[in-house]
């Protein structure tokens, strides 16, 4: 990843208070397939967490954040979860350390936001931002999250939004206004780099229907 950052013509679209951001702690949350955002993000902050799941074909996702520089807390909504939770809450009481979660990690569905995020965001009480990485020419993975490598001497768009939890809204209804903003601004981002759409399931794990995704 190194090589590519070096090579490649990385344009970063932040939030204008993104050196208050920098003094504080927040969560944000990146797809799956996106995952080697991380990288870029890191150079904008110096304490950052990734939630991993336990199984075993995290392990790879777990040697490359660090790699990164990024700590790693392993867990999941499904095992040692209660946990991971407990160890991210008391993370982000220091100030300055941000913690990055993969909501639809790690098995899927796709691009589908589980409540993880948002139960921590109601919990520690604090922001979460979206975080996305699109990449001109990259290697997709034809697994289920379509993972992206960015191959060297491209064009990168890294980009920052905060989704602020309105009066009166439930955590559904945040929840999929977060799912909204992650899918709609990668999506624009990919279309100004010429990328091909990627669509998030149309199925969750009961085998049930989501709505259409425009």
């Amino acid at each position: 990843m190194y090589l590519v950052f070096m090579t490649s013509l990385t344009v970063f679209i932040m939030p204008k208070n993104i050196n208050n951001l920098r003094k504080k702690s927040f969560i944000f949350t990146i797809w799956h397939g996106r995952l080697l955002g991380v990288f870029f993000v890191k150079f904008f902050f110096k304490k950052m967490y990734l939630l991993v799941s336990n199984s075993r074909d995290a392990n790879v996702v777990n040697d490359l954040c660090k790699i990164g520089g990024a700590s790693v807390v392993r867990g999941s909504s499904k095992k040692d979860g209660v946990l991971a939770l407990k160890k991210m809450v008391d993370m982000l009481k220091v100030e300055d350390s941000i913690f990055g979660i993969t909501p639809d990690g790690p098995i899927g569905p796709r691009m589908r936001l589980s409540l993880g995020a948002v139960q921590l965001s109601k919990i520690s009480k604090k922001p979460i931002l979206v975080v996305g990485f699109s990449a001109k020419n990259a290697l997709y993975l034809k697994n289920w999250d379509r993972f992206m490598v960015p191959m060297p001497f491209t064009k990168i768009y890294i980009y920052i939004e905060e989704v602020s939890f309105s009066m009166g809204e439930n955590i559904e209804e945040y929840r999929e206004k977060i799912e909204t903003k992650m899918n709609k601004t990668m999506w624009k981002y990919d279309r100004l780099l010429g990328v091909e759409k990627i669509f998030p399931d149309i199925f969750d794990k009961k085998g049930n229907y989501y709505k259409k995704d425009e």
